[in-house]
C-alpha cells in the first residue's frame, strides 16, 4: 500500500536540490500541492476502499451490473427537504410526482475528482516550475557561485574541498583548530573561498540596476500563483456544487460536536446512500421505470479528503495573499524594503555596510541582495558585501 505514496515522497522529500529564489507564496502553493496529490492517491486507491458503487436493483447478473454501471456514469440523486419520518437514511423517499417542484439533488461530481484532482495538482505546481525552469534557468545558483556551502582545505595544500550542507556534523573551537575525520586528513577551515567571491562580486557590480526586470519576473509568478490559488477555490466549490465554502466549517463543527448520522451535514455533499432511476422498455412497449438504492462507498473517503483540502487551501490562500501583498508594499516603498533588509541581517558593521550603499540600489538589486542574504553562509555574506560596497565605491 506504501507504494501509492512514491509521487507524495518525491514532492516532500528534503533532498538536496539547487539553490534557487524563493518565497513564502511558493512554499504555501507546495503545500496545497502536496494535500491535493495526497488527495488523488487516496481517492484513486480503489484496491483498499472498495468499488466507488454498489447498488441494490432487484435485477441478477448482466443487467444488475448495467444498471449500476448506467447509475455511476449518469449520476444518482437525493431528496431535498425529506422529513425524517418517510426517509429511512437521509435523502431517501418516495419521489414526489413529476408535476412538482424539482426536489432533487443530483450528485454526478464523483465521476470527475480523481482526473480534478490531478489537473489541480499540477495547477498548482505550474508557478513555481515556471519560475525555476523557464524564468530563472539556474541564474540565481550561477551568481550565488557555490557559496551556499562551506568550503575547506588540506593542511599544506592548494586543493579545496566543499562541505555541503548534506556531510556529516563537525565540531571545531575556532578557525585553527583541527576538524578530525575518521579516515581524512586534518582540515582547517579556509578563511574566505576568494576566487568564489570575486566572481559574484563581480557579476553584481558590472550587472548593478540591471535585475528589475529579473525581480519583476519573479513577483509576476506570485501574482499567477496568487490567482490559481484563488481559482483552485472556486473550480471546486463549482465541482462540489456550490457547496465546498460552506462544506468545511459545518463538517468540523459537526466532526468536534454531538455526532449523529441524521444530522450529519456531510451527507449533504457527499452522501453515502443515494437513488437511482432506471426505465426501460417493457414487453409491450411502454417505459417501465425501475427505482434502485446505490451504496457510494467512495464518498466515505471523500468527505474527509475535503475537509483537509478545505483547510489546507483556506490557510495557503490566505498566506499567499499576505506573502503577495507585502511584497507589493515592498515594491512601492524603498525605505520599507531597506529597513526591512537592515532588520534581518544580523550584523553590525554588515548593516552599516549595507546603509552605505543602499541610494545606489534599485528594487532588482535590492531583491537579488536580499535572496542572496538568505542562500549564501553569513561569513562568506559580509565579505561578499563589503567586497560589493568597495568596488561601487571605486
Amino acid at each position: 500500500m506504501f507504494s501509492l505514496f512514491d509521487d507524495l515522497k518525491k514532492q516532500i522529500s528534503f533532498k538536496h536540490e539547487h539553490p534557487t529564489v524563493d518565497s513564502t507564496v511558493f512554499t504555501s502553493m507546495k503545500l496545497s500541492m502536496v494535500g491535493t496529490l495526497l488527495a488523488c492517491i487516496l481517492v484513486t486507491a480503489k484496491t483498499y476502499i472498495g468499488e466507488n458503487i454498489n447498488c441494490v436493483t432487484g435485477f441478477k447478473a448482466q443487467e444488475h451490473k448495467a444498471i449500476e454501471t448506467y447509475c455511476f456514469i449518469s449520476s444518482t440523486f437525493s431528496l431535498v427537504n425529506v422529513s425524517e419520518a418517510d426517509a429511512p437514511y437521509p435523502g431517501l423517499g418516495p419521489v414526489p410526482s413529476s408535476g412538482e417542484e424539482d426536489p432533487l439533488k443530483r450528485h454526478a461530481y464523483y465521476q470527475w475528482i480523481p482526473l480534478a484532482l490531478a489537473i489541480q495538482t499540477a495547477a498548482l505546481y505550474f508557478p513555481r516550475w515556471l519560475w525555476k525552469t523557464v524564468i530563472d534557468r539556474k541564474k540565481f545558483k550561477n551568481i550565488l557561485g557555490d557559496l551556499d556551502s562551506l568550503h575547506l582545505k588540506n593542511e599544506g595544500g592548494n586543493e579545496e574541498e566543499k562541505s555541503s550542507a548534506e556531510a556529516k556534523p563537525m565540531s571545531w573551537q575556532s578557525d585553527t583548530d583541527d576538524i578530525k575525520e575518521y579516515g581524512k586528513p586534518k582540515k582547517t577551515l579556509l578563511n574566505l573561498p576568494e576566487e568564489l567571491l570575486e566572481k559574484s562580486v563581480h557579476y553584481a557590480v558590472e550587472s548593478l540596476g540591471t535585475h528589475t526586470a529579473y525581480a519583476a519576473r519573479f513577483f509576476m509568478c506570485e501574482v499567477i500563483a496568487l490567482v490559481i490559488s484563488i481559482g483552485n477555490l472556486f473550480v471546486t466549490n463549482a465541482l462540489l456544487g456550490g457547496d465546498f465554502f460552506e462544506f468545511g466549517n459545518t463538517a468540523i463543527s459537526y466532526l468536534f460536536g454531538d455526532v449523529t448520522d441524521l444530522t450529519n451535514p456531510l451527507n449533504v455533499v457527499f452522501p453515502k446512500i443515494t437513488k437511482c432511476t432506471w426505465s426501460k422498455f417493457g414487453p409491450t412497449g411502454s417505459i417501465q421505470s425501475f427505482d434502485a438504492l446505490c451504496v457510494l462507498p467512495l464518498n466515505i473517503v471523500n468527505e474527509k479528503t475535503y475537509v483537509m483540502l478545505w483547510l489546507v487551501y483556506i490557510v495557503s490562500t490566505t498566506i499567499a495573499a499576505a506573502a503577495v501583498l507585502w511584497h507589493f508594499l515592498l515594491i512601492l516603498s524603498s525605505g520599507l524594503r531597506h529597513n526591512y533588509l537592515v532588520l534581518r541581517l544580523k550584523d553590525d558593521e554588515t548593516k552599516e555596510v549595507y546603509s552605505s550603499m543602499k541610494k545606489k540600489l534599485n528594487y532588482g538589486d535590492w531583491f537579488l541582495i536580499k535572496h542572496l542574504s538568505t542562500k549564501m553562509m553569513p561569513t562568506y555574506f559580509e565579505a561578499w558585501l563589503e567586497m560589493v560596497d568597495r568596488e561601487i565605491k571605486k
